[in-house]
């Protein structure tokens, strides 16, 4: 198959959905990255949707679209009746996606860094050099820094703004989206708008 479809799925119903794709015997891809959350002081790993709300689903028919008809509205599948039509991602674009997880669909263990200190702060904005969403001139915009080289970002992909976390060493020098800001301009800003892959 020379493509893969974008699948919108229902709030935190990633999982369900994924079953529901399944059932239906077409091919699924379900990034996942391994998180660490506290319950009941019991810190534990937790495998969360790289990018929730959205599933990637290939045919296994060239051109067969009778699927999108079987899928609609199955458990954890939002409306596919609304959308103007799915969006689709070349096998090329998506195999190259698809190298920094592993055959479960989770993304691999980066190495150990040492930690460098903040070089980030709520606001900023930072090219994306590295990991599975490098090599697309993708600008994240920084939301949040937990102090523990994990980086709460909003990036613009597949035509709609995401929020996502990932460790420091996937992000390139910050700028601050205002000249003025006090001097926070360590990198120069690109010349393209930071969300212009979102149109």
């Amino acid at each position: 198959m020379s493509r893969w479809y974008a699948v919108p799925v229902n709030h935190h119903q990633e999982a369900t959905a994924a079953g529901s794709i399944l059932r239906l015997r077409l091919s699924l891809f379900f990034p996942r990255h391994l998180v660490t959350v506290s319950h009941s002081r019991r810190i534990t790993p937790e495998l969360r949707p790289l990018i929730p709300g959205m599933l990637f689903v290939r045919p296994m028919a060239h051109g067969d679209t009778v699927w999108i008809d079987s899928l609609d509205r199955r458990p954890g599948i939002a409306s596919l009746k609304r959308a103007v039509g799915l969006m689709t991602i070349l096998a090329e674009q998506m195999n190259i996606f698809r190298a920094e997880f592993d055959e479960d669909g989770v993304l691999k263990a980066m190495p150990e860094q040492t930690f460098r200190g903040p070089r980030f702060r709520p606001g900023d904005r930072a090219p994306i050099v590295s990991g599975p969403m490098s090599g697309q001139d993708i600008i994240a915009e920084i939301l949040r820094v937990d102090g523990q080289d994990r980086i709460r970002v909003l990036i613009p992909l597949l035509k709609r703004l995401v929020e996502s976390t990932v460790p420091d060493e996937y992000l390139g020098e910050p700028f601050s989206p205002d000249p003025k800001a006090g001097g926070r301009n360590t990198a120069p800003a690109p010349k393209s708008h930071p969300y212009a892959l979102a149109k």
